[in-house]
């Protein structure tokens, strides 16, 4: 009887232990990216991603899971709209538009923080404006050289 107990105390306290391991949360960027300053590994659908580039749509998020002894952070969306900036088609549109495709830079600014063009990964459906900015003028008071166009993105505030 006595061994029962101690049998059942334990699994009970070793349930207890394996459940604090895992954290299902709701969707929230900032903290998010604190723990991706703490050396978390992201999945974004089951596939590695660097979160810290990454721009999604809360209202697109259908679980967040983090794993705290593993330290790794799985979410899952409802539906995937998550595209490189340099592979969008309305980026593209615009750069079209403006016959300015061959002098883009590498720069991209998207609601005020910057981010490598060729790295940024962002949820289609939460762009609001896209803007190309022309550098030229700016380059003898901030910029040594000619850069092109930067591209400013405003997203939807969620």
């Amino acid at each position: 009887m006595i061994n029962l107990k101690h049998t059942i105390y334990y699994l009970s306290f070793l349930t207890l232990l394996m459940s604090c391991a895992t954290q299902n949360m709701t969707y929230n960027h900032k903290r998010l990216l604190k723990k991706a300053s703490k050396n978390y590994t992201f999945f974004v659908d089951n596939e590695k991603a660097d979160f810290r580039n990454i721009i999604l749509d809360k209202h697109n998020i259908k679980s967040v899971v983090m794993h705290r002894k593993i330290k790794e952070v799985y979410i899952t969306q409802i539906k995937n709209n998550l595209v490189f900036v340099k592979d969008c088609a309305i980026v593209k549109d615009s750069l079209i538009h403006k016959k300015a495709s061959k002098k883009i830079n590498d720069l991209v600014i998207i609601d005020g923080l910057r981010y490598n063009l060729k790295n940024v990964r962002i949820d289609t459906t939460i762009i609001e404006t896209i803007q190309l900015y022309n550098t030229n003028k700016l380059r003898r008071d901030i910029f040594c050289k000619p850069m092109g166009y930067i591209v400013l993105i405003q997203t939807k505030q969620n």
